[in-house]
């Protein structure tokens, strides 16, 4: 009355078995499906967004001056991609930034964005712009810029100069050092103090040329 599993015919049982695994197959494909578009459909079309926002506010206040017919300042809004991962895309968007926070730009003398237009470009902007960094530097790290120290400073003026005897380390203060190692950037502060004995020295070292140069070609200094 009972069949047991054994007694079912050997042609029925891949049958059942390919459907069952085909639903299952499909039902997992559509979930898949959902999961993804769920996960990144919204940033998709986020960045989307934030790319037309951005471009039709260039488009309606700026392409009319930079264009490839007028390219004031030597730049062309026609050519510039919205590629914050290439980094000198990432710096012209800070320029651009920069100039329209400032008032600069759209200059006065043609139709100019209102308040509101204006708060909503930069802010989409600046959003990006800090996700971008960002995301670089938790992937890169950051490098400390540094300055030149005495030694470095004292070789770039004579190379400058063209003037090798020249000797202007020594009015300078001494460099800060991190393990016996005077070139890292995080001992060589920049304070006043620093920047007013480099300019002094740099002064002192063109005044020595000169002298030099005016006693050379024997003219008699004014």
């Amino acid at each position: 009355m009972f069949m047991s599993h054994s007694d079912v015919p050997p042609v029925a049982r891949p049958r059942m078995r390919s459907g069952y695994f085909h639903s299952l197959s499909l039902s997992l494909r559509f979930s898949l499906v959902e999961a993804v578009l769920f996960l990144f459909g919204a940033t998709f079309c986020s960045a989307q967004s934030v790319d037309a926002e951005l471009f039709g506010f260039t488009q309606k206040y700026c392409a009319s001056c930079h264009d490839d017919v007028n390219r004031e300042a030597g730049f062309n809004l026609q050519t510039l991609k919205y590629a914050l991962g290439d980094s000198a895309d990432f710096l012209t968007w800070v320029k651009i930034y920069d100039r329209v926070q400032s008032g600069e730009m759209p200059p006065k003398e043609i139709e100019r964005p209102s308040r509101a237009d204006a708060s909503a470009f930069l802010k989409s902007l600046e959003s990006s712009l800090t996700a971008t960094e960002r995301e670089v530097t938790a992937r890169e790290g950051r490098a400390s810029q540094r300055r030149l120290n005495r030694y470095e400073f004292e070789n770039a003026v004579r190379d400058l100069l063209h003037a090798p005897w020249l000797s202007v380390k020594n009015d300078l203060p001494e460099d800060g050092e991190a393990e016996h190692f005077n070139k890292i950037g995080d001992s060589l502060d920049v304070s006043h103090v620093q920047m007013t004995r480099l300019m002094r020295a740099a002064n002192l070292a063109l005044r020595q040329v000169m002298g030099i140069e005016l006693l050379r070609q024997e003219i008699p200094p004014t």
